[in-house]
C-alpha cells in the first residue's frame, strides 16, 4: 500500500489517485492542531455526498465512496470532544480524483479499507480479550472474589459496631445531661426551702450584733453588773426598752398574750388550733 505523506501546514491541495481505482492509498496528515484526544476524523465532500470516516493514528485510506468519483473533494480534519463538540483540526483543503475515461460505474464497490481495518482491530481486540479469559485462573478470581467478600463484611461489621457505640455514647451523655439537670433542681429547691431559715438566722446575728454593741458602748467605770442591766434591756428581736424592768414585763406580758390566742391540743390524732 502507497502511504502518502501531507503537511497541512504547507499543502492545501493534493492528488489521491484515479477513478474506479481499487488499489488502496494511505494519507497520512503531520502537522494538524493538536487538542489533546485521539477521537479524529476527516470529512470530506464531492459530488453531493457527504462522509465522516475517523483516522487510525493520523492517516487515512483512500476507499469507495472516493474511488467511484472524479473531481474535486472538499475536506478538512476535525475532532469530537467527550461533549460532541466538534473542533477544527485544520483549515479546508482539496483532494483530487482524476477521472477515468470510459469509466463505468458496476455498482459494486469494494469494501472501504477504513471500514475494514476498523473491523480488523475490533478482532483482535476480542481475540485479545478471549485469551487473557480463557487463560486466567478461575479458581485464583473465586479466590479473590471470597477475600474481597470477607473483607467488606469484616468492614460492614466495623462500622456497625462504631455506630453502636457511638450511639451508647451519646445515651449516656444524655443521662448525664439529666441526672446534672435533676441535681440543679433539686439545690434549687432546698435553696428556696432554707431560705427563711437563713433569714432568721441574719435577723439574730443582727441582734446579737446590735447586744454587743451595747456592752461596747458602756461608760467608763461601768461594772459587770451594769453591763449585765444594759443587756437585759434589749429584747429578743432586738427592741430596747428603757430599764431592765420594762424589757421583762414587757416581753413576759407579750409572751402570755400570745400563749392564751394560741391553744393546741390533739384529739384522736387531729391537731386542734383555739379552745378545748
Amino acid at each position: 500500500m502507497e502511504t502518502l505523506t501531507i503537511d497541512l501546514k504547507k499543502k492545501s491541495s493534493f492528488e489521491i489517485g484515479q477513478q474506479g481505482d481499487h488499489n488502496a492509498l494511505c494519507i497520512h496528515f503531520i502537522n494538524m492542531k493538536n487538542v489533546g484526544t485521539n477521537k479524529k476524523y476527516i470529512y470530506y465532500t464531492i459530488d453531493g455526498i457527504e462522509n465522516c470516516v475517523p483516522l487510525t493514528n493520523d492517516r487515512f485510506i483512500v476507499g469507495y465512496p472516493l474511488t467511484a468519483h472524479s473531481g474535486a473533494a472538499s475536506a478538512q480534519l476535525i475532532s469530537k470532544l467527550n461533549d460532541n463538540t466538534i473542533v477544527k483540526l485544520s483549515n479546508v483543503f482539496t483532494m483530487n480524483v482524476k477521472e477515468s475515461k470510459g469509466y463505468k460505474d458496476t455498482g459494486e464497490y469494494p469494501v472501504d479499507p477504513n471500514i475494514q481495518s476498523s473491523y480488523d482491530l475490533l478482532d483482535d481486540l476480542i481475540n485479545q480479550t478471549t485469551e487473557l479469559i480463557n487463560n486466567y485462573n478461575y479458581a485464583t478470581l473465586m479466590e479473590k472474589l471470597t477475600q474481597a467478600s470477607s473483607e467488606a463484611t469484616t468492614s460492614a461489621a466495623t462500622a456497625k459496631k462504631c455506630a453502636d457505640e457511638l450511639k451508647n455514647s451519646t445515651d449516656f451523655i444524655n443521662t448525664l445531661d439529666d441526672k446534672v439537670a435533676a441535681q440543679d433542681s433539686k439545690i434549687e429547691k432546698i435553696e428556696a426551702s432554707t431560705s427563711h431559715i437563713t433569714t432568721k438566722q441574719n435577723t439574730k446575728i443582727a441582734a446579737l450584733q446590735t447586744r454587743m454593741s451595747e456592752f461596747t458602748s458602756l461608760k467608763d467605770g461601768s461594772t459587770t453588773g451594769d453591763a449585765e442591766l444594759q443587756d437585759i434591756r434589749v429584747g429578743a428581736d432586738g427592741t430596747k426598752y428603757t430599764s431592765a424592768g420594762d424589757a421583762v414585763r414587757e416581753q413576759v406580758g407579750k409572751l402570755k398574750e400570745d400563749l392564751g390566742e394560741l391553744h393546741l391540743k390533739c384529739v384522736n390524732g387531729i391537731l386542734m388550733v383555739g379552745g378545748y
